[in-house]
């Protein structure tokens, strides 16, 4: 009977070797062991884009009104801010280390415009401002400033925009539009504080209306002029010159007095140069230059009147 036995128990004991080499984790000629250890790898967190507020345009110098409304200044500028608020779950870094950018335009030539004083301006580093707050830091105001020129165009209510663009470190971008920006309309001159007439004698008048007088434009629209004035204070004891004798001519330089020329008037301005149509500032970048046109004047001398004789003539713009 132990003839059969003996290959039976052989099989037993080298299965349990092969299981006992397994169990015990040793190393067996002819094996390899590699141990894992976690703590050897880490995995990069994937990239969270940036989400924004619809930004918030607003005028931060000269007359401040409600948001959006924009109230521009005679021959000068103003300053608008447009604000949003960012929020990166990858952390403030991820968004205020980098350059953003903004556009303030008018509706009809979009956002892909040319910078212009007229309808396009641009901030190519709009900045973060205050501490980055929320959770973990991860939200912060980024604003867009932008100097506004005196010859924007008037919209009224709507018409203009404001748009910030976002980009994260990862190249991420993300952008939004208030478009509920206005410019309002500004009529605006400036002119010649004193009108030289020269010597002319008592009881006649200059031959023709040839003294130019200059008005500047320094509002958004093209206007016209209205005209009024007061009688010309003499000395004692001369006479008064009253309104009437002083005339103007909007356009021609040698318009015959009398036949050719309006005589002020005293009243409130019902007259003037209604056809004077003097645009607005044409510049779009650089310097300002306000567009200027001429008036032309002359005066005659009543009987009695004499000596350096003063007055006031009032130039007021209404829209053209």
């Amino acid at each position: 009977m132990a003839k059969y036995l003996t290959p039976v128990l052989i099989l037993v004991v080298a299965v349990l070797a092969v299981a006992l080499a397994v169990k015990g984790g040793e190393i067996v000629t002819g094996m390899s062991v590699l141990e894992v250890h976690p703590s050897n790898f880490s995995v990069a967190g994937a990239n969270v884009n940036p989400t924004m507020t619809t930004p918030e345009c607003y005028q931060t110098s000269g007359t401040q009104g409600a948001l959006g409304s924009i109230t521009l200044i005679g021959n000068d500028t103003i300053t608008v801010v447009c604000n949003t608020t960012v929020s990166d779950n990858n952390g403030c870094a991820d968004f205020n280390t980098t350059t953003q950018t903004g556009r303030l335009y008018k509706d009809t030539v979009g956002a892909g415009c040319s910078a212009s004083y007229k309808d396009c301006y641009q901030n190519a580093s709009c900045a973060p401002v205050g501490s980055c707050t929320g959770t973990g830091g991860v939200s912060q105001i980024v604003e867009c400033t932008y100097t506004v020129q005196y010859n924007a165009d008037n919209t009224s209510v709507t018409g203009w925009n404001g748009t910030i663009n976002i980009t994260d470190t990862a190249s991420a971008k993300v952008n939004d539009t208030d478009a509920s920006v206005g410019v309002g309309a500004l009529l605006a001159i400036h002119v010649d504080h004193t009108l030289d007439l020269g010597s002319v004698a008592a009881g006649s008048n200059q031959s023709t209306c040839s003294v130019d007088h200059s008005t500047w434009n320094y509002g958004n629209v093209q206007l016209d002029l209205q005209l009024n004035g007061t009688a010309l204070d003499c000395p004692s004891p001369y006479t008064d010159i009253p309104v009437g004798y002083l005339q103007y001519n909007c356009t021609d330089d040698d318009a015959p007095f009398g036949t050719n020329s309006t005589a002020l008037t005293g009243a409130p301005a019902s007259t003037g140069c209604t056809s004077f149509d003097l645009a607005k500032s044409s510049t779009t970048t650089g310097s300002m230059t306000a567009s200027t046109d001429k008036t032309y004047w002359g005066v005659g001398i009543p009987t009695g009147s004499g000596g350096t004789c003063w007055g006031t003539i009032h130039f007021t713009a209404i829209a053209g």
